[in-house]
């Protein structure tokens, strides 16, 4: 009898488990950026003047020509939704790492980042390997190298082939 018991009371745990559903690791926003993401890259926009990206563990920035005239903030304890930093990874493929910076944002054309996230890659230039920050909007991608000033826009249609 105590042995029946013991056995319902463990198919009742299992059974518990299998309805309620396994604890799993839940992929939170975070208001820290990791380390292999920081940096300052640039992104050539014509007429010798680049666009700038400085990610930091706090806080995120972008400016240059093709982002108006005061450069646009995302920092971790801003007031308004639009500028606060939330980073938060999406998956990977094809060797990139897929983030985004505003990950509580519902509507992305209300902040100044690309409104279909960022990616995290290499590319070979010159026979040389650079870290660079892919940027995807409206059917395109454009990257952002780190720490090179580099005089070609390197960018496309983003059908699938980066």
């Amino acid at each position: 009898m105590i042995i029946k018991r013991k056995v319902l009371v463990i198919i009742s745990v299992i059974v518990a488990f299998v309805l309620l559903g396994v604890p799993t690791s839940a992929s939170a926003s975070s208001k820290t950026v990791p380390a292999k993401y920081r940096g300052t890259f640039y992104e050539y926009a014509g007429h010798k003047k680049w666009d700038k990206l400085i990610i930091r563990k706090h806080s995120a920035q972008i400016s240059g020509p093709g982002y108006g005239e005061k450069p646009f903030k995302a920092k971790a304890n801003a007031k308004a939704n639009n500028h606060k930093l939330a980073f938060k990874t999406n998956g990977r493929d094809k060797q990139q790492i897929f983030f985004t910076l505003n990950s509580k944002l519902k509507d992305g054309a209300s902040s100044m980042f690309p409104e279909n996230d960022f990616s995290l890659a290499t590319r070979k230039i010159k026979h040389k390997r650079y870290k660079v920050v892919r940027g995807f909007q409206s059917g395109y991608w454009f990257d952002f190298i780190k720490g090179h000033k580099i005089t070609h826009r390197y960018s496309g249609l983003a059908n699938g082939k980066y």
